[in-house]
């Protein structure tokens, strides 16, 4: 009879893209979203004054993405910011 060993291989490292985001403190929403297809790829209500976003790795290498700040009660303007890149990095370094 065979034993058949299986071995649980973890890549050295974990590339993703990351997102952050130097919000205003009177803000309580931050959103990010493509800019091409309109969709949503993070939210947040828990803003702290750097917020982090995790993002797909189809995003490596464009700058089609959009950050939205905004409050909940509509007294400040919404704020957004054009053409962000992510920043690609090693997840095992960097908690998000």
């Amino acid at each position: 009879m065979s034993v058949i060993k299986l071995l649980n291989y973890k890549p050295e490292f974990d590339y993703q893209l990351m997102v952050e985001v130097d919000v205003d403190p009177l803000a309580e929403r931050c959103v990010i979203m493509s800019r091409d297809k309109l969709e949503i790829l993070g939210v947040t209500s828990q803003v702290s004054a750097s917020t982090r976003f995790r993002l797909p790795m189809q995003y490596a290498s464009t700058d089609n993405i959009m950050v939205l700040i905004l409050d909940k009660t509509r007294e400040y303007n919404a704020a957004i910011l054009d053409g962000v890149t992510a920043e690609i990095i090693d997840a095992n370094l960097v908690k998000i």
